[in-house]
């Protein structure tokens, strides 16, 4: 799939997923959207991008969450938007995390965790990335930081000189503020995943609208009438 990927964008150039075509899980006290196949939402042609596997965009009602369950080889990134997440872990990690904050779980041989919108009365929001790694059976770690929310910066990567929490892949994970968006591959095989995350902004004759995303073996730039706010993953399009 991951190098089926890679030719049929070769092909198209970009491929664009709207907001409203994402796959959606809905329950009593959880609204996620799925910008990949996960849990009950499946569709063949959308597996992964290459490396990256998970994309979701989860609404958590207050006071309620994932309870304590297992992830082992792979790397999870999550992004908070809005409100209050508490993370508890089996390696005994316990933190609150507010926006700006940015988590890295590699699960290698197997990690535990919970993840609950600590707050009893607003919503929770946050973006969900599930990276595959460049090799299993790790030593399982944490990790979080915050970041300010301006400007251009890389959130996580596998390149020490790039900076960001680390990740076990040759992958980066930047968000990016501003009128003009450009990115740069560190590699001219891998691919760019791009979601608007606020405002809107045009790439060539396209339009991206908040949630939208895009796909494209190539370089990346956004440019936006006001300030827009995007999250944009590079990853390797072949193990």
């Amino acid at each position: 799939m991951q190098n089926l990927n890679k030719v049929r964008l070769k092909n198209k150039g970009m491929k664009i997923t709207r907001n409203q075509d994402r796959g959606t899980t809905k329950t009593g006290w959880l609204e996620s959207f799925h910008s990949f196949s996960f849990a009950n939402y499946y569709d063949p042609n959308r597996l992964n991008f290459g490396a990256l596997r998970v994309v979701n965009d989860d609404i958590i009602k207050p006071g309620q969450g994932f309870s304590m369950h297992k992830h082992d080889n792979m790397e999870i990134i999550t992004v908070l938007l809005k409100g209050k997440l508490r993370h508890e872990d089996s390696t005994e990690n316990g933190f609150v995390l507010s926006p700006g904050d940015i988590q890295v779980m590699s699960a290698g041989t197997g990690i535990e965790h919970s993840e609950f919108n600590n707050s009893q009365s607003e919503d929770c929001e946050l973006l969900q990335i599930w990276i595959s790694p460049r090799e299993e059976g790790i030593k399982p770690k944490y990790e979080y930081k915050t970041f300010k929310q301006e400007g251009a910066q890389i959130i996580a990567s596998g390149y020490k000189n790039l900076g960001g929490l680390h990740i076990h892949q040759k992958a980066v994970v930047a968000l990016m503020h501003g009128k003009t968006i450009k990115y740069t591959r560190s590699n001219p095989e891998f691919g760019v995943f791009a979601m608007m995350i606020e405002g809107e902004g045009k790439v060539g004759n396209e339009t991206l609208h908040k949630k939208d995303s895009i796909e494209l073996i190539g370089d990346l730039e956004i440019t936006s009438e006001n300030q827009c706010k995007v999250l944009i993953i590079e990853v390797p399009m072949s193990s």
